[in-house]
């Protein structure tokens, strides 16, 4: 089977349980890690190393302030403190807007939120920052759609 072609990403969607929220400004996160134990085998310094502790790291994204619903209620719901659990994926494009590839996370909960700055003199663009934690990620290849806003 032939290797696929590379590709730079250009763009990221956030999908949250099957709903499309929309274009993401940045996208991060979600990496697997794991520690290294040291287990001592014998009396003679011997040490044998293993997979210790495995933790997933926390997703992040830069967006707009118009997104989807889906993140809309999710945002609410955790400022709210009635915490809901979502499953959902973030898909990176090529700067076709294909789908390449996607990383599929589940039972996420929101850790951190971020307002931009109230500040009428600030010629920057006005993003929200959201971070959280997932228990379950993997890695899936894209299906090669072209990913557009959403439609609610």
């Amino acid at each position: 089977m032939a290797n696929p072609k590379p590709f730079v990403g250009g763009y990221f969607q956030l999908v949250l349980d099957g709903l499309e929220c929309g274009i993401l400004q940045e996208a991060g996160g979600g990496g697997v890690k794991a520690d290294v134990a040291k287990i001592p085998i014998s009396t003679e310094h011997l040490i044998k190393n293993q997979i210790g502790n495995i933790t997933i790291e926390d997703f992040s994204i830069k967006c707009g302030l118009a997104m989807g619903k889906p993140l809309q209620e999710w945002i609410k719901a955790s400022l709210d403190a009635a915490h809901m659990y979502k499953n959902g994926e973030i898909v990176v494009a090529n700067y076709d807007k294909k789908a390449m590839q996607s990383k599929e996370f589940k039972q996420a909960l929101i850790t951190e939120v971020g307002f931009p700055a109230a500040d009428a003199n600030a010629k920057d663009v006005a993003y929200l920052s959201v971070k959280w934690a997932a228990e379950d990620v993997a890695d899936k290849a894209g299906d090669n759609a072209v990913i557009s806003k959403p439609r609610t």
